[in-house]
């Protein structure tokens, strides 16, 4: 059979949108060699094929939109030891005040968390977040901090969430604050005012901030950075801490929120055909 030769044609991959079907073209460059004599591949006129790069545009435009505004991502948990300070056991060491209240020192351990300044574990002296027991950053007027390396991967980002309140032993009216680090460096800072936590009712707070890894490990910190120093007496609590590794893949309940995107982009290209 006779071919012709030394002509070529460029088959666009794309998915085009007419008034009666979908007709999906494969994107490949080949010569009409390839076809028999009497076969001629899809001809596009120049308004034709520029209608239909701008519904292709249009389409690429919904679907990036979909995913890069309040598309949610599925996150992975990451291993944190004593993430709500339950796993710690204070038998042994003296309670303060008579009260189920455990003073801890620079370089102590909780559990996974070190120490740096001077912490109280609380235990069940006022409302938990989470389980029985929470953190509180500060021991006989002086602030503290605490710190926990963590397995990252280098270039990831991660959601840092934690619980935060204050103590309600200074009395209504007492601001206290407290500051997330991740490797050395102050992320943000979350601030709390005790007019309205009692030791039943501690109105814990949660805030959320965002990092990146730069290496195998990380180091993930909070420090009390009140001020005036009176704060410091009575200063910020913590519990509930957990980290989040961010996927690139859409949690499976976002699909039918991108394929409504994807809908909505055809119902238009469908209207630009019609109008044309």
């Amino acid at each position: 059979m006779k071919r012709k030769t030394n002509r070529t044609s460029l088959l666009f991959s794309s998915l085009l949108f007419s008034d009666n079907e979908f007709s999906f073209f494969r994107f490949a460059h080949c010569t009409e060699s390839a076809f028999p004599v009497g076969y001629h591949p899809i001809q596009m006129n120049p308004s034709s094929l520029t209608r239909k790069r701008s519904s292709i545009g249009l389409l690429t435009s919904v679907a990036i939109f979909a995913i890069a505004f309040g598309i949610p991502f599925a996150h992975g948990q990451i291993s944190l030891l004593n993430s709500s300070f339950e796993d710690v056991d204070p038998l042994g060491r003296t309670p303060s005040y008579g009260l189920p209240i455990w003073d801890y020192a620079t370089a102590d351990s909780i559990g996974g968390w070190v120490v740096n300044g001077k912490v109280e574990l609380i235990g069940n002296y006022w409302q938990a977040a989470d389980g029985v027991q929470s953190l509180c950053l500060t021991s006989g007027g002086v602030g503290g901090a605490v710190s926990q390396q963590v397995a990252t991967q280098a270039g990831k980002e991660y959601h840092v969430t934690f619980a935060y309140s204050g103590s309600p032993d200074g009395g209504s009216g007492i601001n206290s604050q407290v500051s997330m680090t991740w490797n050395g460096s102050t992320i943000g800072s979350s601030n709390f005012n005790s007019s309205d936590s009692s030791h039943g009712n501690m109105d814990w707070q949660y805030s959320t901030f965002d990092v990146y890894a730069t290496g195998t490990t990380s180091t993930l910190g909070f420090i009390n950075t009140s001020s005036p120093a009176s704060a410091y007496m009575f200063g910020p609590v913590i519990d509930n801490v957990s980290i989040s590794a961010v996927s690139a893949v859409p949690e499976p309940s976002t699909y039918a929120a991108i394929l409504g995107f994807v809908s909505m982009g055809f119902v238009m290209v469908r209207r630009r055909f019609v109008r044309k």
